[in-house]
């Protein structure tokens, strides 16, 4: 299922970035995982709010006196932000992220279904 054009919210302010993101279901989780090369953990904040999680941080350039005579500078290092509302019930408090390898990964437990269906009730006497 594509959730990206329905579900997910990219919040975007002038001079900030929205790394790219892969949302999946994993069993009984739900996983997002985001690309943060280069990223410090102390740079990185992750909270949910009102049934989205956000993910933001800041990759900071290098010292000015150690920074070099660029001669050609494509990666950049900007503030970024993202905003993702959850397309699944999951339980919030649940959540655990790991960042290895540039790579973030936050994965939440699915809330567990509702039984549908009809059930009877018995009444007291």
């Amino acid at each position: 299922m594509n959730y990206r054009a329905e579900i997910i919210r990219v919040m975007v302010e002038d001079d900030v970035l929205a790394p790219p993101v892969d949302i999946y279901e994993a069993g009984d989780s739900l996983v997002i995982e985001m690309d943060l090369p280069g990223m410090g953990l102390e740079d990185i904040r992750i909270r949910v709010s009102s049934g989205c999680l956000v993910i933001e941080g800041e990759k900071k350039e290098t010292d000015l006196a150690e920074r070099p005579r660029y001669i050609c500078m494509e990666r950049s290092f900007k503030s970024f932000r993202r905003a993702i509302q959850f397309p699944v019930p999951v339980e919030e408090k649940g959540g655990k992220a790991a960042y290895r390898d540039g790579v973030l990964t936050v994965r939440f437990p699915k809330k567990q279904k509702i039984a549908t269906g009809e059930v009877e009730i018995d009444i007291e006497r």
